[in-house]
């Protein structure tokens, strides 16, 4: 539950903030681990914090317990109990000699005559054809089906359904049974929402944007509070004072709160916002983008749209929107 997360303690996690601006940078929201012969990778989360895989995966497990993320199974890697390495690679042995010396064939059973033998058997001039019935299989599951694997030992001539199933470490070459190898379950984690929210919109967007504009000697409340014609306060995340000629006039700013951006609903809640209020400027920030719905929504209600895959893009657009709307 939110109110159960430790949001006064993430607040103050600089990894946490640096995750999430990475996951927003990229437009995702969920992180998947990346798997090879070599063992996983959590990119995103090493290139933005300089981990190697283990720390990372250690990192986001502990926001798991933390309530700052959730986890789902994704896959599973062997492990190699002696050298620690994740490549490892089935093999097949006779389960009569040991031997590795294996032919593997597939069995096809046909339905006219009930026949069960090897592929190799019912083959003749590139066609499927019943050694015992003469009879040609023209349609899989019509004239007949594959009844399964089939082996055969090249050295003690044993045929059988079912190997004996061991592994192999091709970086120390042990081979393990089953009940040695080492299993590594590895998960995809997603962010919680009010944790996206906190981080995404007070510490990476809000607090610099706010900042900004100071520095361009604007007055700017954060949050920001105007009274509605209907006597209803209207909450913004910034609240920035435009002087002209001895009067002043509010520019009321939102941010989009979601790690894919805005859409037509973030400009349908601003939008109510503004017509109480009688915002003359209204601007709604999309980080990294606004859909293309919300784009139309917005035109129609008069609504300005910043979006930006960084600060800095987000700076240059706010900037240049405010030399064209109050000619600073």
């Amino acid at each position: 539950m939110a109110g159960s997360i430790p949001l006064d303690e993430l607040r103050k996690d600089t990894k946490l903030t640096k995750l999430v601006s990475a996951l927003m940078s990229k437009g995702v929201s969920r992180i998947d681990p990346e798997i090879s012969c070599e063992g996983f990778s959590y990119r995103i989360v090493e290139d933005s914090l300089a981990l190697t895989p283990e720390q990372a995966k250690d990192l986001l497990d502990q926001y798991v317990d933390l309530r700052a993320f959730t986890k789902y199974v994704k896959d599973q890697l062997l492990r190699c109990p002696n050298c620690n390495s994740y490549f490892i690679q089935g093999r097949f042995r006779c389960p009569f000699c040991n031997s590795i010396n294996l032919e593997k064939s597939y069995l096809i059973e046909h339905y006219a005559c009930g026949t069960l033998r090897r592929k190799e058997d019912f083959e003749r001039d590139g066609k499927l054809v019943c050694p015992i019935c003469g009879g040609e299989l023209k349609t899989e599951g019509v004239d007949y089906r594959y009844a399964g694997a089939w082996f055969t030992c090249r050295d003690c001539k044993k045929q059988f359904n079912m190997p004996s199933v061991r592994f192999v470490c091709r970086r120390c070459n042990m081979e393990l049974s089953i009940d040695k190898i080492e299993l590594t379950i590895l998960n995809s984690y997603a962010a919680e929402d009010v944790v996206v929210k906190m981080v995404s919109k007070e510490t990476i967007v809000v607090a610099p944007l706010v900042n900004f504009l100071r520095s361009l000697g604007l007055t700017v409340s954060s949050p920001g509070t105007l009274v509605g014609k209907s006597g209803v306060h209207h909450i913004f995340d910034l609240i920035i004072e435009i002087r002209s000629e001895g009067t002043s006039a509010p520019l009321a700013v939102d941010v989009s709160k979601s790690l894919e951006g805005a859409s037509e609903f973030d400009v349908i809640a601003m939008f109510a916002k503004v017509v109480d209020a009688g915002v003359k400027i209204p601007v709604l920030v999309a980080m990294p983008k606004m859909s293309d719905m919300g784009k139309k929504l917005a035109a129609s209600y008069g609504i300005n749209v910043i979006e930006g895959t960084s600060l800095d893009e987000l700076f240059e657009k706010f900037r240049s929107l405010l030399k064209d709307k109050v000619k600073l």
